[in-house]
């Protein structure tokens, strides 16, 4: 009988296919959108990989979806799609030095490791550039995806022999919206970084007894892994609080796709309209231009630094209560 299981085990299977043949084995390597994620979660899914929801699912199709649209758009400029790179460096599990072409570290004379990296980049164009593309309705652009594109350009680099540049491509499907960064360099003082974490990674996965860290985001909610997350341990609550969070989630969301809707409507009716008055059925409708004043506040402060004072001898701090709910997805 056709229900919603039937569409979670389908694409559950197309999922795990579709890995294996793309990426093969995730535990024999660091990837690049590794370096970018949460240790723990990075960990925990190479070594302990659980059902994703259907919601995950599907939103992971939704990528592949939107490199499709990007392809057909570039199909008249020469350029190569999914291309894999794969590097092998030399590192030290004492002091961590890291490097190539020598069996022992030069620093403390420890025999060397290797650490396996690999990339899988979106697009590559014959003039070294890097093309990242995200799905998202989020309007900025995530630390995470700069930090996977400077780990994706450092391998280019290492392999090619030749700096790339890069650019971070956002679509947001459901709009119709497409939005292309301005291009990034190589950052050559972030390699310590985006090495370091390989490292971290790479130890983890290779020693059992190991505890990754955590780093809480806002990706936390959909992660298979938050209901024992050490980052979210806390006192339990009396049953009876139970349906006000509960209650308090759901009109969140409710909440969040009415922004949506009004937001994408809103957008259509000043399409429509001119500055001026108008009415429709039942409705009276102004549209007018207004002015706001805004202060620069990096400006004041730089002003108040010649002038030998700080501008937070002009600012107050107060108080207040954040709330932060994340539900834990059933499989």
């Amino acid at each position: 009988m056709l229900n919603l299981q039937t569409f979670h085990t389908g694409l559950q299977t197309a999922q795990i296919l579709e890995t294996e043949a793309t990426l093969g084995d995730r535990r024999l390597y660091i990837g690049a959108s590794d370096i970018a994620q949460c240790p723990r979660k990075v960990v925990k899914g190479k070594t302990n990989p659980q059902p994703h929801t259907l919601q995950s699912l599907i939103r992971f199709k939704r990528g592949h979806i939107a490199e499709d649209i990007i392809s057909e758009a570039l199909h008249a400029f020469q350029h190569e799609r999914q291309m894999a790179l794969e590097y092998v460096a030399s590192y030290c599990p004492l002091c961590h030095w890291y490097g190539q072409n020598t069996r022992h570290c030069p620093k403390c004379s420890t025999q060397l490791s290797s650490l396996p990296l690999t990339a899988h980049l979106d697009f590559v164009f014959p003039d070294n550039t890097i093309l990242e593309v995200k799905t998202t309705s989020l309007p900025a652009i995530q630390k995470s995806w700069e930090m996977q594109l400077q780990t994706q350009m450092y391998l280019y680099k290492e392999i090619q022999g030749t700096s790339p540049r890069g650019y971070i491509l956002t679509m947001d499907i459901a709009e119709g919206t497409l939005n292309l960064t301005e291009p990034y360099t190589l950052n050559e003082a972030a390699a310590d970084e985006i090495i370091g974490r390989a490292i971290n990674l790479w130890e983890s996965l290779r020693s059992e007894a190991s505890q990754p860290e955590t780093e809480p985001s806002a990706l936390c909610c959909v992660c298979e892994y938050l209901s024992d997350c050490p980052a979210f341990e806390g006192n339990t609550l009396p049953e009876e609080v139970t349906p006000l969070i509960a209650e308090y989630h759901s009109a969140g969301m409710v909440e969040k796709e009415a922004a949506k809707d009004k937001s994408r409507l809103r957008t259509a009716i000043l399409g429509a309209l001119s500055p001026g008055k108008y009415q429709a059925g039942d409705f009276r409708i102004s549209l007018s231009q207004r002015s706001r004043t805004s202060t620069d506040n990096k400006a004041i402060a730089f002003l108040l630094k010649e002038l030998g004072q700080d501008i937070s001898k002009y600012q107050s701090k107060s108080t207040y209560p954040v709330l932060d709910i994340k539900h834990i997805s059933a499989k």
